[in-house]
């Protein structure tokens, strides 16, 4: 498919869909105000995205394994780098599906989905996933 490109101009906003390509080029000094979020149409790739980075640092760090006392030690660790390499950690992900579960204003099919989040974090042996 061809690219589209746009040229914003001073006061004008440009809403990105959820999981699209883009590339930005400022032409002049600009403010960008952005939010990169989730939905329940997502949820499942951020939710599997999360795993994967989780289990690559687990990999990464497994030479320094024998250095921490326990396995609750060595998930700390873990998710301590993950945070720094993705954002998040897995706790804070599993915290945040939780709130979102645990909402007034989830609807079905959101709690659906967090759902099928925590399970296939379970299934990946994420210790919060099977909150």
């Amino acid at each position: 498919s061809k690219p589209l490109v746009v040229i914003q101009r001073a006061g004008e906003a440009l809403f990105v869909p959820s999981g699209w390509w883009h590339q930005v080029v400022n032409l002049e000094p600009t403010l960008s105000v952005n939010q990169n979020w989730f939905n329940r149409h997502s949820l499942l790739a951020v939710n599997g995205h999360l795993i994967h980075q989780f289990a690559a640092t687990e990999e990464t760090l497994d030479d320094c394994r024998d250095t921490v006392a326990d396995q609750k030690e060595w998930h700390e660790l873990c998710a301590k780098f993950m945070k720094l390499n993705c954002g998040m950690s897995i706790d804070e992900w599993c915290a945040l599906l939780e709130f979102k579960r645990s909402a007034a204003t989830a609807s079905i099919a959101d709690r659906l989905a967090i759902e099928r989040a925590f399970r296939r974090l379970a299934v990946a042996g994420c210790p919060m996933g099977a909150t």
